[in-house]
């Protein structure tokens, strides 16, 4: 999937004068639109000073809320100045209000999550090493053994060979999770040749602890979609959005979807639930229509803020 976000990422679009914040708000009807076992609404916010999203966390700066996101690219090849690694944004109107980090200073970063407060991000040392980045201190969470663990499982759905992306980030009960997505390691286009989708638990010290089934859509047939999003609810079920397909999906530790939300939202790469406000925050990769990321790169990655007043009901 590197290979194909830094085509899209090849130029940014080096925009004159003052950066223009605008906010759309969708669907523009009186009534709620229905969503798939309840109701919902949904605005989007362009997040002005965001080029890329690869992971999304909610964080409390001098009592406010913001969204916090993390680019992942490993090489900033542009003449502007570039944006930190971690961006705090306004939900409200989109305006960069803060930051920490400095772009592509640990290479590849796939997901954010928190942690007592401090923001905690993988990164990449190897094709199939991945480092938990905790503050000042680096954890060690994917290594060869990982790796043939997650080979057997999926090997289960589908024939080897495989290559792991590892996408989306939460601390949950103490210890981490992630999502691996089994690709074909020859793809053209990484997330397009996905075998199998699999959680995977890790203690807080980066043992591997337990590994899903293979995702299964609620019929029981394959999930059939890449994944590269991660919240986990109270009841320990995942918040996976979807990709290449429209939605979001709710999915258990057998691998099932328990219920799948038409929501139309797609390549997202980060997503919170606030049980407080009731809304689900998803943040889309790039800037772009459909599954694609624009040519030319370009800030203003779309936030979609989606009210659920009925929540999502799996014990959430």
């Amino acid at each position: 999937m590197t290979a194909n976000r830094r085509a899209a990422l090849a130029a940014v679009v080096a925009l004159a004068g003052t950066v223009v914040v605008w906010v759309v708000l969708l669907p523009q009807k009186d009534a709620p639109t229905q969503v798939s076992g309840g109701k919902y609404d949904m605005r989007m916010v362009t997040l002005s000073r965001v080029s890329n999203a690869s992971g999304l966390e909610l964080i409390t700066r001098d009592g406010q809320t913001l969204v916090a996101t993390v680019d992942e690219v490993d090489e900033w090849r542009h003449k502007m100045e570039p944006p930190p690694l971690i961006t705090y944004s306004s939900p409200q109107t989109g305006e960069m209000v803060g930051g920490e980090g400095r772009v592509a200073a640990f290479g590849e970063v796939e997901a954010l999550a928190q942690k007592d407060g401090r923001l905690v991000f993988p990164y990449k040392t190897g094709p199939q090493r991945v480092i938990l980045r905790d503050g000042d201190k680096d954890l060690l969470l994917v290594d060869d053994a990982v790796i043939a663990r997650l080979t057997q499982e999926a090997t289960d759905v589908a024939d080897p060979p495989f290559f792991f992306e590892f996408e989306g980030l939460s601390w949950f009960d103490g210890g981490w999770e992630v999502i691996a997505a089994a690709v074909r390691p020859d793809a053209r286009e990484a997330p397009a040749s996905t075998q199998a989708v699999l959680r995977v638990r890790f203690s807080a010290d980066g043992k591997l602890e337990r590994v899903s089934k293979a995702f299964t859509r609620a019929n029981g047939q394959r999930y059939g979609d890449y994944a590269a999003a991660l919240d986990i609810l109270p009841s320990g079920v995942a918040v996976v959005p979807g990709f290449y397909r429209d939605g979001v999906s709710l999915v258990n530790w057998a691998g099932r979807t328990l219920r799948h939300l038409d929501i139309p939202v797609r390549r997202v790469e980060g997503v919170r639930w606030d049980a407080k406000t009731r809304n689900l925050y998803l943040v889309r990769e790039c800037v772009g229509d459909g599954t694609a990321c624009t040519e030319d790169g370009g800030f203003g990655v779309p936030l979609w803020i989606v009210s659920l007043p009925g929540g999502l009901n799996i014990a959430d």
